[in-house]
C-alpha cells in the first residue's frame, strides 16, 4: 500500500511537472529530446504555435511547464482543458449533485456566474469539498458550506460570489489555491492573502473568521501550496516560507505552530533551481530542475518518500531524497 500510493504519487508529480512528451522521446531525430525541443517535429512553425490552447490561461513553472492542470480533492476533480475547465465526482454539478463524467465548467451547464472564467480550484475537509470559480467578474464558491472558506462567508451550498481581498481584482489574480479549510490567493506583484475555516492566515490570527488576511512575507511570492492546517510557499528568488498549526521547518526541529511565516531550509544544492513546490497533509514536496524530487513532514500514511517503518519525528524534520525523476 505505501510503494503505491508513493507510485501514484510520483505520476502526479511527473504530470505536473513534466512536460506531455517523456523526455527521452525525439520526435523529429535532430538529438533534441520533445521536452526540450521548441520546435519536435522540425515543421519549421514552433510548438508554442502548432499547439497553443485556445482561450485558456495555464500557469507554468519557471521550466515552462504547465502546473497543476489537474487538481483532486476529497472525492472530486477539477481539470483544465483545451476547452476550458471540467469537474467530475461527487456534488460538482451545478445542482451540487455527482457527476461520474467531466462536465465542462459553464453556464451553459447551470454554473451561475458571469464574466470569463479565469482560473478554478478545489478543497475541502475530507468529507465534503467546496469549488471556486474565478472570472472576470469575481470569486464564486459553491457545495457544503464551510469545508474551506468560514460558513459565514456563505449564504447556502449554491454557487455564489463571495468577497475577494480588498483592493484585489480578479485580473490581478496568478494563482489560486483552495485546500483543507484554507483559501490562498497570490497576486500578480507577489503578495499572499488567506481565508478559511481553519484560522492561521500568516498575519498572526489564529482564530478563523470571515475576513481576507494579507500573509506576512518579506519577499515576493512565486507560489503557494495549502492542505491540512500548512501552508507552503515559494519566494521568486526560490526563498521557501512555511505557516499554520502543523509545520516543519526542513532544519531538524521539531513540528511547531507558527502563526506567521517562518522560513523553510533549502533542499536544493547550490545552482538547482525549484521547478514546483508541493503539499499533502503536512509533508512537503519540493522538485528540483536536477530531476530530484525532495520530501519531509508527515508520513503516517506513506504519502511521501521513506518508508513507513522509517517513520519518526528525526526523518520527519529535514527533506530527505527520493532520487532522480525519470519516466521509467
Amino acid at each position: 500500500m505505501i510503494y503505491r500510493n508513493l507510485k501514484i504519487l510520483l505520476m502526479f508529480l511527473m504530470m505536473l511537472a513534466l512536460p506531455v512528451h517523456s523526455w527521452a522521446v525525439d520526435t523529429d531525430g535532430d538529438g533534441v529530446s520533445d521536452a526540450l525541443d521548441l520546435d519536435n517535429d522540425n515543421d519549421g512553425i514552433p510548438d508554442l504555435t502548432e499547439c497553443a490552447t485556445k482561450d485558456i490561461t495555464i500557469e507554468k513553472t519557471i521550466m515552462g511547464y504547465g502546473r497543476d492542470l489537474m487538481e483532486c480533492t476529497y472525492h472530486s476533480c477539477v481539470a483544465k482543458s483545451i476547452d476550458g475547465f471540467v469537474a467530475y465526482g461527487q456534488e460538482v454539478s451545478a445542482t451540487n449533485t455527482n457527476s461520474l463524467s467531466p462536465i465542462a465548467i459553464s453556464p451553459a451547464n447551470g454554473y451561475n456566474y458571469t464574466g470569463d472564467i479565469l482560473r478554478v480550484t478545489m478543497g475541502g475537509n475530507y468529507m465534503a469539498d467546496q469549488l471556486f470559480i474565478l472570472s472576470t467578474d469575481g470569486l464564486y464558491v459553491q457545495q457544503d458550506e464551510g469545508n474551506v472558506v468560514h460558513a459565514n462567508m456563505t449564504s447556502s451550498a449554491s454557487l455564489q460570489s463571495i468577497p475577494m481581498p480588498t483592493g484585489v481584482n480578479p485580473l490581478d489574480v496568478k494563482v489560486i489555491k483552495a485546500g483543507y479549510k484554507g483559501l490562498l490567493i497570490l497576486t500578480n506583484n507577489g503578495v499572499v492573502w488567506g481565508a478559511g475555516a481553519d484560522g492561521y492566515y500568516g498575519d498572526g490570527t489564529v482564530a478563523a473568521d470571515i475576513n481576507w488576511h494579507k500573509v506576512d512575507l518579506p519577499k515576493k511570492i512565486a507560489f503557494v501550496k495549502t492542505a491540512e492546517k500548512t501552508r507552503f510557499a515559494q519566494a521568486e528568488d526560490g526563498t521557501l516560507y512555511t505557516w499554520g498549526q502543523i509545520t516543519y521547518k526542513g532544519d531538524g526541529s521539531a513540528v511547531s505552530v507558527n502563526a506567521t511565516p517562518v522560513e523553510v531550509t533549502t533542499p536544493l544544492p547550490s545552482g538547482v533551481a525549484i521547478v514546483q513546490i508541493g503539499l499533502s497533509g503536512h509533508a512537503y514536496f519540493v522538485l528540483g530542475d536536477n530531476r530530484k524530487l525532495y520530501s519531509m513532514g508527515e508520513n503516517s500514511t506513506g504519502v511521501y518518500t521513506v518508508p513507513i517503518c522509517q517513520d519518526h519525528l528525526s526523518q520527519h524534520s529535514y527533506f530527505l531524497t527520493y532520487d532522480t525523476i525519470s519516466n521509467d
